[in-house]
């Protein structure tokens, strides 16, 4: 009986784990991975639509296990970093995703912690790794939440 419940708990956790990286999830996005740790000093967004700007992807330990090699050919991925930050709470993330004939539109949040809240001095970089299911030309709408 304790095998029985000791499995329970072990699938339930797994099925949990694995719920989490994928957070945002619709038919035009997917967020593959967010973090406040990992970016880089400068805010940048990078579209990545070739196959060799793709080969970090699959070289990545936790990414490999989200994409495949043929995604390139049908999806683009955006690189999306906030810059350095000096304390805990900022975030970046792709909130909506349009799709018109000629173009996808990927709307960006960017947000500063909530000034009633306590924020840790650290410093952070966050990002956001987001997979987008078209290859049609994308166009950022970009709003600050202060």
């Amino acid at each position: 009986m304790k095998k029985i419940a000791l499995l329970i708990v072990v699938i339930f956790f797994v099925a949990c784990g694995a719920h989490k990286e994928l957070s945002k999830t619709n038919s035009l996005f997917s967020v593959l991975a967010s973090n406040d740790y990992g970016g880089n000093k400068f805010q940048f967004y990078e579209i990545i639509t070739e196959a060799n700007e793709f080969k970090m992807f699959l070289g990545d330990k936790t990414l490999k296990r989200l994409v495949k090699p043929e995604d390139i050919n049908t999806c683009n991925f955006l690189l999306l970093n906030m810059g350095e930050k000096d304390a805990t709470g900022y975030k970046i993330e792709v909130t909506n995703v349009q799709e018109f004939p000629d173009k996808v539109v990927v709307t960006v949040k960017e947000s500063a912690p909530d000034t009633s809240s306590k924020s840790v001095a650290d410093q952070t970089f966050p990002y956001s790794i987001v997979k987008i299911n078209s290859k049609k030309k994308i166009e950022f709408a970009v709003f600050s939440v202060q």
